[in-house]
């Protein structure tokens, strides 16, 4: 049987500075909860994550579950009822013109919600942010384009646990219900729609009205 010794030096390596750059993610709940937490002015907001939980098809119906935010004709949006004209929007840190020949609006309808990564509104002056606005600053992010190609799907369920899988009662109708007639399924036996009459001396009485004799 052989042994073989091996002495270990002692060595010590020191390490450099180690940097890590990581983009925030801004597309979460807790994102736009924590962005109105610490920010300084009065804020609030919608993220995607929000947006796939519901069926909003476009950024006026995301922004219509944002409070303080009213809808003028389904598309323009009235902040602390000022309407569209004193309102200021950007997308992706730019300023849009406005959608309309005639007047200072934009449409919000004409983004769809899949493209949207988040939406603020600010409501109170800032120096970061434009003040050529009375009601609100609308900012609207929308999604990075992806360095690959992807495809994406998702389907969505609902369940009322008060009336899905339980028994409910309903009347079954007739076979001439389509008609207009019905066969005498439906009525009442054993003589009650005698007792049900509401032809009765009181109602007589009240439909007959009073007279000076």
């Amino acid at each position: 049987m052989f042994e073989i010794k091996v002495e270990l030096e002692q060595d010590h390596q020191q390490l450099g500075e180690v940097v890590v750059v990581a983009d925030a993610k801004k597309n979460t709940e807790n994102a736009i909860i924590t962005q109105q937490r610490t920010s300084l002015v009065m804020q609030t907001g919608a993220s995607a994550q929000q947006i796939t939980k519901t069926q909003d098809k476009d950024a006026s119906e995301v922004i219509r579950r944002v409070p303080g935010i009213s809808m003028i004709e389904e598309k323009f949006v009235m902040v602390r009822r000022f309407s569209q004209r004193y309102n200021n929007v950007w997308i992706y840190n730019s300023a849009v013109p406005s959608s309309e020949a005639d007047a200072r609006a934009f449409s919000f309808d004409i983004i769809p919600s899949s493209q949207l990564d988040n939406m603020l509104v600010v409501k109170s002056p800032a120096l970061e942010y434009p003040v050529d606005f009375s009601g609100g600053f609308i900012l609207v992010n929308t999604k990075d384009v992806p360095s690959s190609n992807l495809f994406t799907i998702s389907v969505g369920t609902s369940l009322n646990d008060q009336t899905h899988l339980k028994k409910i009662l309903y009347n079954k109708g007739s076979g001439t219900d389509f008609l207009g007639f019905d066969n005498g399924f439906c009525s009442l036996k054993g003589g009650i729609n005698a007792v049900l009459s509401p032809m009765n001396n009181g109602y007589d009485l009240l439909n007959n009205g009073l007279n000076n004799d």
